[in-house]
């Protein structure tokens, strides 16, 4: 029974770990684009890049997760 549930928390913890790093590019990408607004003289369009490529990325590491 113990090991039955130590192989479920760390299932957990492996699936948590998955969650926080599909949630990192949003945050990334909003500084890479703010990072690129500032170097072009166009912040807000570089927050917006940086945002939609920030959730693209998400969504494809979603989905590869998913898959694993």
């Amino acid at each position: 029974m113990a090991t039955d549930q130590r192989s479920t928390e760390s299932d957990k913890k492996e699936e948590e770990i998955k969650w926080i790093a599909a949630g990192l590019p949003v945050p990334g990408g909003l500084l890479t684009g703010m990072g690129l607004g500032f170097l072009f003289d166009e912040f807000l369009g570089g927050l917006f890049i940086g945002l939609g490529t920030g959730f693209l990325v998400t969504a494809i590491l979603l989905l590869w997760l998913r898959e694993r």
